[in-house]
């Protein structure tokens, strides 16, 4: 596998795109494991969809029903309502 690690400065922070960082195929799979999940909303653009931690939730409680309580999570498209 190879493994490309293009970085980016925004605002002082180094950033690597998902999508730079894995293979093809490691992010294929990674998309058809996610479309297994029943979740609340289709994922479009994978790492906008799980910035506000709703559809990370939702996994983790299809996975371990009892350690998540959805309720406690809102959607959210600002910036300053993700860090709430």
């Amino acid at each position: 596998m190879e493994t490309v690690t293009v970085r980016k400065q925004l605002n002082g922070i180094t950033k690597v795109d998902m999508e730079e960082y894995f293979d093809d195929v490691e992010v294929e799979n990674l998309y058809h494991w996610i479309d297994r999940i029943p979740l609340s909303r289709p994922k479009k653009e994978i790492r906008k969809d799980f910035s506000d931690a709703v559809l990370a939730a939702e996994i983790i409680k299809h996975y371990f029903p009892k350690l998540v309580e959805l309720h406690n999570y809102s959607p959210a498209a600002a910036t300053k309502q993700k860090q709430e």
